[in-house]
């Protein structure tokens, strides 16, 4: 029962070793590559991974460590993303969607507009369209499924 006990211990001291190691290298090294993929559905905290990190992997929480499906984490961002009813320029929303990790160009989005695919909600100060948020991230999703089904 003792050994138990001390290798259950040396365990969580090898953890909490890796742990710290892990958020020194991010202090000293942050990697530019990292992209936002949504929040831990137990603590709330921010999880950021590889850009070339597929959707497929478990995901542990550096906060609480729980893990969780990434696709299920990824899934629940976008939904937010959504319902956020953001409005704003197709080369605003292509900034804010790169930053979650979802590529749509602005000359896409031009593009849609010119082909009556997508239709503006109004125009910005400067006379420019203005998008809803979710109208370009549905419109993206069907266009990925008619390219999966080419």
């Amino acid at each position: 029962m003792r050994d138990t006990r001390r290798a259950r211990d040396a365990w969580d001291i090898v953890r909490l070793v890796d742990d710290a190691a892990w958020h020194a290298r991010q202090l000293t090294d942050p990697s530019p590559s990292l992209r936002y993929a949504g929040i831990c559905p137990r603590c709330r905290s921010g999880v950021w991974i590889p850009e070339t990190q597929l959707a497929t992997t478990n995901h542990r929480c550096m906060e609480c460590g729980h893990v969780e499906p990434l696709a299920t984490i990824t899934q629940a961002h976008e939904l937010r993303l959504l319902t956020s009813g953001t409005m704003d320029t197709a080369a605003n929303l292509c900034h804010l969607l790169r930053a979650c990790g979802i590529h749509v160009k602005r000359n896409t989005i031009t593009q849609w507009r010119k082909r009556k695919r997508i239709t503006p909600v109004g125009k910005d100060d400067q006379g420019r369209p203005v998008y809803a948020l979710a109208d370009v991230l549905l419109l993206r999703r069907a266009v990925d499924r008619e390219e999966c089904h080419r």
